[in-house]
């Protein structure tokens, strides 16, 4: 994901504060979700669509979002990418607004129709000055229930996917990450993956988009998104119009309480690639806490600060790769792992991942190498709360735009089944303590062998070493 993708990775939410709402008289009185500084309007299509309604009082541009609920989940392996298509052309036309006239009204009108993909959803979106969301709403609803899949319009996005498989598989670290995914998601339900593989992309038929559009028009699946000035009375009629007529399918819905976890055991995993010559990259691979877990926030400032320590410890004092670090993974299935890029030395550079562990999991935080080769040492719970404002700030930025603060709902309904759910993620990320940190820390990194990856110089396979 692009847009949403970005935010729906994000950790917090800062809603803005709007006026008292009343619903139109004309329509049902709406669900009022009540937030902390601004409330969401739940209004119920007559095929039972949930459509969240928020008043865009901030900033002329207005975004409406219908999101499918399943994700890659849904798909089989083999379908690895189908949806990701199907969204990809309805963004491109549709029955009344062929690929021509859509860039022309998409210009004139300084407005995008854009789709994103994620491991819980899919979603079409419009984005557009607040005047226009009326014509591009329709635009939107068109695209999303009457697509054309027209040849040209094909031909030229599977010639993008073929290019973008190509670059995965020229350049190592792009290659390292896809591995990953293969290794980490092997039989669990994210096998399937939200983009085209090399071995699925022949499977993407206009034959079989059409197929699974057929799936996706189904009314148990579908939410409405908005924050837009648009008059609620309007905009829901046209809804209710259109979507409102999409009736619910009768195949089984996925089961997310089914979610199985990644795999992260196993014996190290080493690909050579002639562009790793003279060096190469690696990960260490293991679960950490999902997003909904009440240890996610504890686990996101912990990689925060190990990182810090990882570099001054394996790339200031060792010298052994260019880049280490480490993440925790914004997901159902909670991923994290800890990585080197452009690695210098082979042999050596685990058994200085794991000095690097063993300082983080004493208490300390390494703050500076001296020049006599020791460390300068402060304790986790001295550089916490700078991590949590560094987490904070960028959780708060993230809603300075229109699209922001709809992935952030959207993120918050899919993810935890509450649409204000992340107005309270900032005051979790304020209530973590030092000790949480080392908990966490020690049950994730420490405590779990993990599993590494690794893309190398051909000249390395036999001598990468994971000893630590």
């Amino acid at each position: 994901m692009k847009r949403l993708g970005i935010v729906l990775a994000a950790l917090g939410c800062m809603l803005c504060a709007v006026d008292s709402f009343a619903a139109p008289s004309s329509l049902s009185k709406p669900e009022v979700i009540k937030g902390k500084k601004n409330d969401i309007y739940r209004y119920t299509l007559k095929n039972g669509i949930p459509v969240y309604f928020i008043e865009n009082t901030e900033n002329s541009i207005d975004q409406v979002s219908i999101v499918v609920k399943g994700g890659r989940a849904n798909l089989k392996p083999e379908q690895s990418g189908l949806e990701n298509a199907l969204f990809s052309m309805m963004s491109k036309s549709s029955s009344k607004y062929g690929y021509e006239k859509r860039l022309q009204m998409t210009y004139e009108k300084s407005s995008a129709i854009f789709h994103e993909e994620s491991n819980a959803c899919s979603t079409l979106s419009v984005e557009c000055i607040n005047r226009y969301m009326d014509e591009m709403l329709s635009m939107l609803i068109d695209s999303f229930m009457h697509p054309a899949f027209t040849k040209p319009v094909y031909d030229v996005m599977m010639t993008e996917f073929a290019q973008n498989i190509q670059q995965v598989m020229n350049q190592p670290w792009l290659l390292l990450q896809n591995t990953i995914d293969d290794v980490a998601y092997k039989g669990t339900s994210y096998e399937a993956r939200c983009e085209p593989t090399a071995e699925t992309l022949g499977n993407i038929t206009i034959e079989a988009m059409k197929d699974w559009h057929k799936k996706v028009l189904d009314s148990r699946k579908i939410m409405v998104f908005a924050i837009t000035s648009m008059d609620p009375a309007a905009f829901i009629k046209k809804l209710d119009s259109s979507l409102g007529t999409i009736k619910a399918g009768s195949s089984e819905l996925f089961d997310r309480s089914t979610l199985t976890l990644p795999s992260v055991s196993g014996s190290p995993v080493v690909l050579t690639h002639p562009a790793s010559a003279g060096s190469g990259y690696a990960v260490r691979i293991f679960n950490t806490p999902s997003i909904s877990d009440a240890d996610f926030a504890a686990a996101n400032l912990a990689s925060s600060i190990y990182s810090k320590t990882e570099y001054n410890v394996v790339r200031t004092k060792y010298g052994s790769c260019y880049t280490p670090g480490s993440v925790s993974m914004s997901s159902e299935l909670g991923l994290g792992f800890e990585y080197l890029y452009m690695i210098s030395n082979m042999t050596e550079f685990a058994g200085f991942m794991k000095e690097a562990r063993d300082i983080m999991a004493s208490g300390k935080y390494v703050d500076k190498l001296n020049e006599n080769g020791s460390y300068e040492f402060s304790t986790i719970e001295s550089v916490l709360e700078g991590a949590k404002n560094s987490m904070i700030n960028t959780i708060y930025a993230s809603t300075t735009k229109t699209s922001g603060r709809l992935g952030l709902y959207v993120s918050a309904l899919v993810n935890f089944g509450d649409i204000t759910a992340y107005e309270t993620m900032v005051d979790r990320i304020h209530a973590v303590t030092a000790s949480d940190i080392l908990r966490v820390f020690k049950k994730y990194w420490v405590d779990q062998s993990g599993r590494w990856i690794a893309v190398v110089g051909p000249e390395f396979e036999s001598v990468i070493s994971f000893e630590e």
